[in-house]
């Protein structure tokens, strides 16, 4: 398929919105406050919106820091409801 092809077919099409977003917006919604990750590439947009963000913690692990996340009692997310 050619490139004129390719923008035609969509050019009638809304801009998808930016996953980041969405992304940041959710977990607004769901009221976290703390987001602790192992950065991935396909998120690569939302660790540096997460870092800017004055209402959610976001704290960015290694691999050898993921297993300690069973420290994290349950009852600190219960609390929410």
């Amino acid at each position: 398929m050619s490139t004129v092809h390719k923008e035609e077919r969509f050019a009638d099409t809304a801009p998808s919105p930016n996953y980041a977003d969405l992304i940041i917006q959710g977990l607004k919604e769901a009221k976290v406050e703390i987001v602790a990750s192992l950065p991935e590439s396909l998120l690569k947009k939302v660790y540096p919106m997460l870092e800017q963000d004055e209402q959610i913690r976001y704290i960015q692990v290694s691999r050898s820091t993921c297993p300690g996340s069973w420290l994290v009692p349950i009852s600190a997310a219960s609390e929410r409801s």
